[in-house]
């Protein structure tokens, strides 16, 4: 029986046996986990997470937050005092 991440896996193309041999591989683990410290350094608690000039952006559930902050900071890249 699959569990779900092995479900969501094989719908997406990846082969299950790929994936846990994946799973069980010491560097991968090691590159997840080194990963896992940076995001909690950065303060990520989910993803995807999105930094704009070094500042965390949270996304909304529509596409306006994002199209907000992108104007925001393009204004904010060309002004001439900061």
């Amino acid at each position: 029986m699959l569990t779900i991440t092995e479900k969501i896996t094989q719908k997406i193309g990846i082969p299950v046996s790929q994936f846990r041999k994946d799973l069980d591989n010491p560097q991968v683990k090691e590159r997840v986990e080194n990963s896992v410290k940076e995001a909690n350094l950065l303060g990520i608690q989910g993803t995807p997470a999105l930094f704009f000039n070094g500042r965390p952006y949270f996304l909304s559930t529509d596409g306006l937050g994002l199209e907000l902050r992108l104007a925001m900071e393009k204004h904010r890249s060309q002004a001439t005092c900061h």
